[in-house]
């Protein structure tokens, strides 16, 4: 998948770069920075957080 991939959504984009560009910074605050691999990791806990809570695909 093309990182430019308008039709891509944000978690399979994120993926991508996860496994493209490992430790590369997706996150830069002024004290921290978080690589691609390690976002992933937090994006996949925060979704299995969220559907522990009952959320689900497509839910708004």
């Amino acid at each position: 998948m093309a990182p430019h991939d308008i039709e891509a959504s944000l978690p399979r984009l994120l993926r991508a770069a996860a496994q493209q560009y490992p430790q590369h910074p997706a996150v830069i605050l002024p004290d921290k920075r978080i690589d691609f691999a390690a976002f992933d990791r937090l994006s996949d806990r925060a979704a299995a957080g969220l559907a522990a809570k009952g959320v689900a695909k497509g839910d708004r």
